[in-house]
């Protein structure tokens, strides 16, 4: 008599799982899109080098132009003269313009503090300075970090 307790039964080969393969790349795919959407989401965009002068500001401008409409070398020195113009005469306005927003930012600073208490003066100030570089426009005549006098 032999003995068969050593022989196990014939089993038919595995065939591949596609389950857990699909699984594990939607779940690869899956978590790479809310990483790339949490990456845009919390770095800062990098911003591109802003004009500082009229010059500068008016080139820039007659670029745009010339990429959106084409134009001649005889057209470009017409519209850099004319945007340059304009560039000028809107910095005069925004520059005027700053100044009645400071008056009205600093009117409501005052207020602020007569309704505000002492443990809440600090943190409103610091919300005041984060407020003023968001609604005013950076100065064209001097570096933005300078304070203005006056």
């Amino acid at each position: 008599m032999t003995d068969h307790s050593h022989h196990h039964p014939l089993v038919p080969p595995r065939r591949l799982q596609w389950a857990p393969l699909v699984s594990a790349i939607i779940t690869f795919l899956a978590g790479a899109v809310i990483g790339a959407g949490l990456y845009k989401w919390l770095v800062p965009p990098v911003e591109r080098a802003r004009p500082k002068t009229n010059e500068e500001r008016a080139e820039r401008w007659m670029r745009e132009i010339d990429d959106r409409v084409g134009l001649t070398r005889e057209q470009e020195d017409k519209v850099r003269r004319l945007t340059l113009s304009a560039t000028r005469e809107y910095q005069e306005i925004r520059n005027s313009w700053r100044v009645d927003i400071e008056r009205v930012m600093l009117t409501f600073q005052n207020q602020m503090q007569l309704v505000l208490t002492s443990e809440q003066k600090p943190k409103f100030d610091e919300y005041y300075r984060e407020l003023l570089e968001r609604w005013l426009p950076k100065p064209t005549t001097q570096p933005a970090t300078q304070p203005r006098d006056g």
